[in-house]
């Protein structure tokens, strides 16, 4: 599934377009982990997306609107918002 720890956050601060992008790829094999190991018979599983991280390193991209990378920022935080949707769907049934 091509788990890796995190993203490569040094790439950051000089290649901002690889870094989101990176950024997205690892949100989405995340969310492909998180919404497999949820499906199935585990007493307790816990998912970290580390990649709500990028606040503390691009907050400036944030507070910019009309920054470069604003829409990537609040891109990031939509779909994160999005798939924990969907993990909260997949285990529905077990939370009644």
């Amino acid at each position: 599934m091509g788990y890796r720890i995190d993203v490569d956050y040094r790439r950051a601060a000089e290649e901002k377009d690889a870094f989101f992008r990176d950024l997205f790829e690892d949100l989405e094999r995340r969310r492909r982990r998180c919404c497999i190991c949820c499906g199935g018979a585990l007493d307790l599983f816990i998912g970290v997306f580390t990649g709500a991280t990028v606040c503390t390193l691009l907050w400036d991209e944030f507070e910019n609107p009309q920054g470069r990378y604003h829409e990537s920022f609040l891109r990031f935080y939509r779909r994160l918002d999005e798939i924990i949707g969907e993990i909260l769907a997949t285990v529905a049934d077990e939370l009644d």
